[in-house]
This record gives structure tokens, C-alpha cells and sequence, in this order.
């Protein structure tokens, strides 16, 4: 939910995730909101069978006005838990090795 929109929720690209945190993709018809800010009970649904809900806040923003017309925004993650940061290193390891044999092809 956003902070300035409470009750409301939204849907985004994840552009790219780490342990620390993750960028995602904010279409320009999307209210935005100031660095610092902080997001709780975020829902990350990185595939079909990982999902992780995090608090998060807002480190920056990038405008991006190539066609797509919106914001690259970066958020690191506000005290996660142990279980969501193995879910999350499980994650980026599996993508890692799926990217090294898709390269390998």
C-alpha cells in the first residue's frame, strides 16, 4: 500500500532485486512518493512459487522518458527477516544459474 494512498494498492515491474534491496519500474500514471519513505508489508511475487513480503523504503528515483514514460525507483529493504533473506539468496542464486546456461546455449 502507499503511504500517501492508504487502502490502495498497486502493481509494478521489478526491474532487478539484491539481498539489500530492489529496483522496480513506476509507470508516469502512478502517484509517486519522496525518498526516505517507507512502505510496509510489501508483496514481492518474484515467479510462481517465491513470494516475500518485505517493509521497504525509497533510496531514489531516475526519471525515464525513452517511450516507457514513468520512474526507475530504488528501494532497500527495512529490517527483513531471516527467512526472507534465505528466500531471497535462494532466488538470485537460482536466476544466476539459469542466466550462465541460457549464455551456455
Amino acid at each position: 500500500m502507499l503511504p500517501s494512498l492508504p487502502g490502495r494498492e498497486m502493481s509494478s515491474r521489478l526491474v532487478d532485486i539484491i539481498l539489500g534491496g530492489f529496483g522496480l519500474f513506476l509507470p508516469a500514471e502512478e502517484p509517486s512518493f519522496g525518498r526516505g519513505t517507507v512502505v510496509a508489508e510489501v508483496r514481492i511475487e518474484l515467479d510462481s512459487d517465491t513470494r516475500v513480503e518485505v517493509d521497504m523504503r525509497l533510496k531514489h528515483s531516475t526519471h525515464v522518458s525513452d517511450g516507457a514514460r514513468g520512474a526507475r525507483l530504488g528501494f532497500e529493504f527495512v529490517r527483513p527477516g531471516g527467512d526472507t533473506l534465505r528466500t531471497l539468496q535462494r532466488y538470485i542464486e537460482l536466476t544466476q544459474k539459469r542466466g550462465k546456461l541460457m549464455a551456455l546455449n
